[in-house]
């Protein structure tokens, strides 16, 4: 005779059980509770300073974010351009611009450096 023995996924050692299972916590909560912790690349925030800036006439805009990523754009020019005046296309398409009417003005990077 074969003896089958099922044995989940999740498995709780006996103190999460003594302390999670008669804690007024729905099932769903524990079960997150279990699968978070079973993922070590989820477990930690790190908080971050992010400076954006837009430059008032729009002729260059970048984004820093403290010791990791630093990204910085100038606003390209035509030959046919008047200065002052960007190249710019409202509503453009795709998703990188969202919903509604937008305003689109082309870049060229300047600063692009991440330390991840």
């Amino acid at each position: 005779m074969v003896e089958y023995h099922y044995r989940g996924g999740l498995d709780f050692t006996e103190t999460e059980i003594a302390f999670l299972f008669p804690a007024p916590l729905r099932r769903r909560d524990i079960l997150l509770y279990k699968i978070l912790r079973a993922q070590p690349q989820a477990r930690g925030v790190e908080r971050a300073k992010i400076t954006f800036e837009i430059a008032p006439d729009q002729a260059h805009w970048g984004v820093e974010i403290a010791g990791k990523v630093k990204a910085w754009a100038k606003a390209l020019l035509g030959p046919t351009s008047t200065p002052g005046n960007y190249p710019r296309l409202m509503n453009a398409p795709g998703s990188e611009t969202g919903p509604g009417p937008q305003l689109v003005t082309w870049g060229k990077s300047t600063i692009l450096s991440v330390d991840a």
